[in-house]
């Protein structure tokens, strides 16, 4: 049976077992951690770990990301049919059932690994694009979100700014991108989640999200876990201390190796939003407006 027809037959049937899941997350207060591809989410996911955070993630995936294939697959093809849903109600009331019976898998599997933890939560980049759905799943969750140099980000590649993925393909044919060098259809793609991401948080408490940097992580990883410790209200582990000692430092303005001329073109398309983060343009190109992040 698939599963549309196990959520329509729990709807007629069974509507307590729907209502007693989405009340019952509700109440959950899960760590989400947030980001675009390539910006550093693995680090935090391990950080997390290592601060007594149940994620999911395993050394069989050093990218971090929760052990738990159908939720994965479920939050990727949700992303993929609902990128312009920048509220709750923009998305289908199955595409909500669905996502809410695949996190309850997903918390379930971690409530048997680790029934002793702290807290519990993901990391799965693909979440960045359904945020307003997450949210009102756990209407308390936390959420930690990092942004990178999305002139870093922009000469790398991801399966968000891969037009030989259907998600990249999406999003690219939403943005009128499928065209031109990829280093612009991923600084395009960067922007175009780190602006939706911004404004979804205009509508959360402080208290209720995290901002970080890559470069803060990477050249003060210290400092920086503990920040993520105390957004969390968890003590500062001898386990985080130690991993903060292995994050690299040198990894950050990779983009200076690229070429110069394209290197203008990316701060060109996204000069403004790298403004808005504190970030300097290193060439002397004009730069233009955000990407719109509404449909």
């Amino acid at each position: 049976m698939s599963l549309k027809w196990q959520l329509w037959l729990e709807s007629i049937f069974a509507p307590g077992r729907l209502r007693d899941r989405r009340e019952r997350l509700a109440a959950e207060h899960p760590v989400i951690i947030m980001g675009r591809g390539k910006s550093g989410t693995r680090l935090l996911a391990w950080a997390c770990t290592a601060l007594g955070v149940a994620t999911g993630s395993t050394q069989r995936r050093p990218s971090g990301d929760i052990e738990h294939r159908y939720f994965r697959q479920t939050v990727r093809t949700l992303a993929r049919r609902n990128l312009t849903a920048r509220t709750p109600a923009d998305f289908h009331p199955w595409d909500v059932a669905w996502f809410q019976h695949a996190v309850d898998q997903a918390w379930s599997m971690l409530r048997q690994i680790q029934p002793h933890a702290a807290m519990w939560g993901w990391k799965w980049p693909e979440t960045y694009l359904v945020a307003p759905l997450v949210l009102h799943t756990f209407p308390r969750a936390r959420f930690i979100h990092i942004v990178r140099d999305g002139r870093d980000v922009a000469f790398k590649h991801h399966l968000t700014d891969d037009l030989n993925r259907p998600l990249g393909q999406a999003l690219l044919h939403h943005l009128g991108a499928q065209a031109g060098p990829h280093y612009l259809q991923a600084a395009r793609s960067w922007q175009y989640q780190v602006e939706v991401y911004r404004q979804f948080t205009e509508h959360l408490d402080p208290e209720q999200h995290l901002d970080l940097t890559y470069e803060d992580l990477c050249s003060n990883p210290q400092w920086t876990l503990e920040r993520v410790a105390a957004f969390l209200g968890l003590p500062m582990t001898k386990a985080a201390q130690d991993y903060a000692r292995t994050i690299r430092q040198d990894n950050i303005e990779q983009f200076r190796q690229a070429p110069e001329f394209q290197l203008r073109e990316v701060e060109a398309v996204i000069g403004l939003t790298l403004a808005a983060w504190g970030y300097t343009p290193v060439t002397s190109s004009l730069i233009t407006p955000p990407l719109s992040a509404a449909p």
